[in-house]
């Protein structure tokens, strides 16, 4: 299931869009992304909420 269609810059960034972050309660400053490779061709990205201090 595609979820979002996005960009890769020259540096390699990826730029979510606001729609997404917003239905998946995603603060871009307040997550960590975790990759996991599943195959050559995809991997998953794990987006975590920083624990409060």
């Amino acid at each position: 299931m595609n979820i979002a269609k996005v960009k890769i810059d020259k540096r390699g960034r990826i730029s979510l869009p606001l729609q997404f972050l917003k239905a998946n309660n995603i603060i871009p400053d307040e997550v960590v992304v975790t990759i996991k490779p599943t195959n050559s061709d995809f991997i998953k990205l794990y987006f975590d909420k920083k624990e409060e201090k």
